[in-house]
């Protein structure tokens, strides 16, 4: 876990902090399933290209963001600035880039953007604030709020 307690406010919004691939693959899996499915579907019921294009375009800006924000914070797992997304955004590149991100290892120990979120979080990798919402080691408290 990463200095920040998990919350999906937080891997979906925020630009800060570390993420291992387990969580970038979550993330990333089921939203490239959901594109690729929901192409297939508007092709098969007959629709044309304009009206893909389109859904596709609004399909894309609701994921831009979060999908931005989880692989910044990959990026930051080995030590990349967020800026490095912009590749992204450059025809074939964009490919080389999700892949890095799903199959390199992250920096081992902590680095400038945090420690290491595959190692178990100590009481000072735990803001302060966290820790009096009720994080211990790690774990978010439940609520029923």
């Amino acid at each position: 876990m990463s200095e920040h307690a998990f919350s999906y406010k937080w891997l979906l919004f925020s630009f800060d902090g570390r993420i291992n691939r387990a969580k970038y693959w979550a993330y990333m899996g089921p939203v490239y399933g959901l594109v690729c499915g929901f192409t297939v579907w508007m092709l098969s019921v007959g629709t044309d290209a304009g009206s893909i294009k389109g859904a596709l375009f609004l399909l894309g800006l609701v994921i831009a963001y979060p999908s931005l924000a989880v692989q910044t914070k990959r990026l930051h797992d080995f030590n990349y600035s967020g800026w490095w997304n912009l590749l992204s955004f450059i025809g074939v590149l964009n490919i080389g880039v999700f892949l890095a991100c799903g199959i390199h290892k992250g920096t081992k120990g902590p680095n400038r953007y945090g420690p290491n979120p595959l190692e178990p979080p100590t009481a000072e990798s735990v803001p302060t604030e966290a820790r009096a919402a009720g994080v211990e080691g790690g774990e978010v408290a439940r609520s029923n709020g």
